[in-house]
């Protein structure tokens, strides 16, 4: 059976809801569209969800022709305002210490954020990449039901492992096996380095952010550790031809 493209997921604000999407654009950098804005603290961390739980049901949507960015809240409230660039640079901090390269956008996102979330944030726009801890991420579904068979759950939502690409047609883990080689997606073409290690945020319901499955556990009874110690689920694309892809398209290693 041929592997084919059968989700496609991306998140303009990263900490706060995915959104599924019929395409993405693959740069040298990472998806084009994927968590273009971060959020950081009084310290400069950039924060993911596990730390933004007051925000669930949050989502972003960024019309980069336009330079507008809407973010809108569970309450109903929204923020849409043209994105206001303040020439104010950082380099915050993500989790493990990654350096997060950035400029403060202006206007109101930073107070309706901070007030929604329950503490001073600000605002980081980023360049296609930097807001991910690697360019691409990829996952086959059976890989996901795995897990889910695992904790007794055949519905496992595989919104909460927050992945790039969604793959139909592989065996559990399938994809593993195609560390350090590379991959066509449709015209793009990825090299695939590493495991993705997971975190808490899998734990938590994608809608809620309420901790509702213990996934950690799930994959560690049938799984070996990483190196670090943490769960491995998912690996790591690196973009070698940029291109668009599409729900569909076809994937095979090279």
């Amino acid at each position: 059976m041929t592997a084919t493209v059968a989700r496609l997921r991306c998140g303009v604000l990263k900490g706060v809801a995915q959104e599924d999407v019929d395409a993405l654009h693959l740069t040298p950098g990472g998806i084009r569209e994927d968590r273009r804005f971060v959020l950081v603290d009084g310290d400069g961390r950039a924060l993911y969800g596990a730390n933004l739980t007051r925000l669930a049901g949050v989502h972003a949507t960024f019309d980069e022709t336009a330079e507008v960015l809407a973010v809108r809240f569970a309450d109903g409230s929204e923020v849409v305002e043209r994105v206001e660039d303040t020439g104010e640079e950082l380099m915050a901090r993500a989790y493990g210490g990654r350096p997060v390269p950035g400029r403060f956008v202006g206007g109101s996102f930073a107070e309706a954020l901070s007030a929604h979330a329950g503490q001073p944030l600000r605002l980081l726009r980023v360049a296609p990449g930097v807001g991910a801890p690697g360019p691409v991420t990829l996952i086959g579904a059976a890989s996901i039901a795995r897990v889910g068979r695992e904790l007794g759950d055949d519905r496992l939502d595989a919104r909460r492992f927050r992945m790039s690409i969604e793959l139909a047609g592989t065996e559990a883990y399938e994809e593993d096996g195609w560390d350090g080689g590379r991959l066509r997606v449709g015209d793009a073409v990825l090299e695939i380095r590493g495991q993705v290690p997971r975190c808490v945020l899998t734990t938590l319901d994608p809608d809620t952010l309420v901790r509702d499955r213990d996934t950690l556990r799930a994959i560690l009874a049938h799984r070996p550790a990483m190196a670090t110690g943490e769960p491995p689920l998912g690996v790591y694309g690196h973009v070698v031809t940029p291109a668009r892809i599409a729900l569909g398209d076809a994937v095979e290693p090279i």
